[in-house]
């Protein structure tokens, strides 16, 4: 990636439990240095936006403590066009 330019992801996730409906994550984003660039603790869905400023792996992380029966979660994201600053 070039130095002046950066590149925007979006996404958005949901998660449930058939038996205890709405199962709340924590969610995270990791650049490349392993640094939390984005969170959001303690929700069932949400949608996101960063700019990936940095070459590299991100990482996108679920953490749920709790133990539900079965919990399913969809995530989705979109990488848009780079961005010249």
């Amino acid at each position: 990636m070039d130095e002046n330019k950066t590149l925007q992801i979006r996404g958005a996730y949901f998660a449930g439990s058939k038996t205890e409906g709405k199962a709340a994550l924590d969610f995270f984003v990791l650049d490349p240095n392993k640094r939390v660039i984005y969170s959001r603790r303690k929700w069932s869905e949400g949608i996101f936006s960063i700019n990936a400023t940095k070459t590299g792996q991100y990482a996108f992380i679920f953490s749920n403590l709790k133990v539900f029966p079965a919990c399913i979660t969809i995530f989705i994201f979109n990488r848009a066009a780079k961005i010249n600053f």
